[in-house]
């Protein structure tokens, strides 16, 4: 009976693995929900610790991606902040050159044309 249930929890255990787990990257947003879905009924029809723990494990989960989107969202701010101070002063250094060129010109226009 114990072999059985152990067998049983190892065969839902990469049931789940393999319905949330790498092979489900590329799937759509409502197969991964109904994948998490089936898992979760799955896991409080078997054991309600164990479907606690995996909740509390998606919770963490949640949380360390929220995470890390806030660092790269921070991160691409910074650089688009960066960039665009680049940019601008890129900008102001052409104009000015280019009013210096013009203005050198403007003034030996005048005298060749003469």
């Amino acid at each position: 009976m114990f072999d059985q249930m152990h067998l049983s929890q190892e065969v839902s255990a990469d049931f789940q693995r393999s319905l949330v787990g790498r092979e489900m990257e590329d799937a759509s947003p409502l197969a991964l929900f109904q994948a998490r879905v089936i898992v979760l009924v799955s896991l409080l029809l078997e054991d309600g610790e164990a479907f606690m723990e995996y909740l509390a494990q998606s919770r963490q989960e949640e949380t360390e991606v929220k995470a890390q989107l806030q660092r790269v969202t921070d991160e691409f701010k910074h650089r688009l902040s960066r960039s665009t101070q680049d940019n601008l002063l890129l900008r102001d250094h052409l104009q000015q050159s280019d009013e210096e060129e013009h203005g050198s010109d403007a003034r030996l226009g005048p005298k060749s044309q003469s």
